[in-house]
């Protein structure tokens, strides 16, 4: 696998052939989570609440960023994306992991 600026993770100088099946696995997940993260924001921004960075993110800081917005409707449905938002980490991650482990196995042996 080999990474293209244009075009991300290409498969063009590997020999596995689910590594295909698997980097475009892997684009369509990283393209979900930024959709989801998009979503996320969109509340916050709804209500005039600034949230430029990634602390909107963190795990550590979603307390107090519910906190944040005051409709009980609208705090659910942020709740709701960071529930995406981890579920989306977690494949994305899952996957480059066995993108990692399928283009070790394929490679030569030393």
């Amino acid at each position: 696998m080999e990474w293209n600026a244009a075009r991300g993770l290409t498969t063009e100088k590997t020999d596995c052939g689910h590594c295909g099946r698997l980097a475009r696995t892997y684009q369509v997940v990283r393209k979900d989570l930024k959709r989801v993260m998009n979503r996320l924001k969109a509340p916050y921004r709804s209500w005039g609440i600034p949230c430029t960075g990634t602390r909107v993110y963190s795990q550590r800081h979603r307390v107090q960023w519910l906190k944040k917005i005051g409709e009980a409707g609208v705090r659910r449905r942020a709740e709701l994306f960071y529930q995406q938002l981890d579920a989306s980490q977690l494949r994305l991650h899952s996957l480059g992991q066995q993108a990692f482990i399928k283009i070790w196995r394929s490679g030569p042996r030393f």
